[in-house]
């Protein structure tokens, strides 16, 4: 996406005044007009001078759908369509428009017709298979990526979405083997290395560690990667080192909800340290008044330390927020019973 930025220049200048001559001095001012820039302008003088060009008419559709304009973007590629039926790129990007305003029949009639005209067209294949898994229809997802691969068979891409369908069907040991192969073919995906992690770590399996030092060591500021680490660590015998995590991501963005959370969890809980404990809890509280998660474990804080009253009204507020929330009235049970 091209961006237009405006900058206004501004000069300072610092006047000295002679204290025998008070005279004021007119500065001469300039006037600066700003001028409003059609980013779609030289398209458009390309397609007045070329009406019939089919390829201008798909990358001002391009730019169209790069803004968000997916109307505008559908109108250009219908118009390159009747100039040129054939082009499979022209079908690909009708997809994605399709897919953005819930067309899902006209997502696979484009999809469709490019694979008419190009039988191994992995990109085609890979979109239908996508359509077919937000559809729930499994079967059909695996039998596209499986002609995707069978034009490309190291294509990363297809074997981490072969992988997310037998994860979705509960096939965990498939899943694994084509996340993995995934990461084989693109030694840097990401998204492959936080589902190894996240299955390995349901197994307990120190494993899991790895894949996200991996998703980790590919995008550094990631929090999702380090947060998934933290809770491994926390709940496998390392709360030290998942408490250091959790300070990490708080240097990245020291508004991280569950970050100050957990720091608060992992004091209360493993080292009982109500002070650090509380502290955190009211944090968390300050950024997100309606965590009746908070409320309750602040109100443990209370209660460990023997305030009763304050522990009383931090269970009782949970409840306001939760009234379902069963740690909120086990802690009030305790309190009152």
């Amino acid at each position: 996406m091209n961006r237009v930025f405006l900058f206004l220049i501004v000069s300072v200048i610092f006047l000295t005044c002679n204290p025998a001559k008070e005279e004021k001095k007119q500065i001469p001012t300039t006037k600066v007009d700003t001028v409003s820039v059609d980013p779609f302008a030289p398209i458009n003088e390309k397609i007045k001078q070329n009406p019939n060009d089919a390829l201008l008419y798909y990358d001002r559709a391009k730019y169209h759908f790069d803004n968000k304009h997916f109307q505008e973007s559908l109108n250009d590629i219908e118009r390159a369509l009747k100039l040129d039926s054939s082009n499979c790129d022209f079908y690909l990007l009708k997809a994605d428009i399709s897919l953005i305003k819930h067309h899902s029949r006209d997502v696979i009639e484009a999809l469709n017709k490019c694979i008419s005209f190009n039988s191994e067209n992995v990109e085609a294949y890979l979109k239908r298979a996508e359509i077919y898994m937000l559809l729930q229809k499994y079967q059909q997802a695996i039998d596209n990526i499986n002609f995707a691969l069978k034009a490309d068979v190291y294509n990363a891409r297809a074997y981490f979405m072969k992988g997310m369908v037998y994860k979705f069907t509960s096939d965990t040991s498939r899943a694994v083997s084509n996340f993995q192969t995934a990461v084989e073919q693109d030694n840097e995906y990401y998204d492959a290395y936080i589902q190894l992690g996240l299955l390995f770590a349901a197994k307990h399996n120190p494993l899991a560690k790895d894949y996200y030092d991996n998703a980790i060591r590919i995008r550094p500021n990631s929090l999702g990667a380090i947060y998934n680490k933290c809770i491994f660590l926390q709940e496998h015998g390392e709360a030290e080192k998942a408490l250091e995590g959790y300070k990490l991501i708080l240097q990245i963005n020291p508004l991280n909800i569950n970050a100050h959370y957990n720091i608060g969890y992992v004091n209360l809980v493993y080292f009982k340290n109500f002070e650090t404990a509380f502290e955190k809890f009211s944090e968390v509280i300050e950024l997100q008044p309606d965590h009746y998660g908070a409320y309750t474990n602040r109100g443990v804080c209370y209660e460990m330390t023997g305030n009763s009253e304050k522990a009383v009204a931090d269970f009782r507020k949970a409840l306001e927020l939760k009234p379902d929330f069963t740690e909120a009235a086990k802690g009030l049970g305790r309190i009152l019973d």
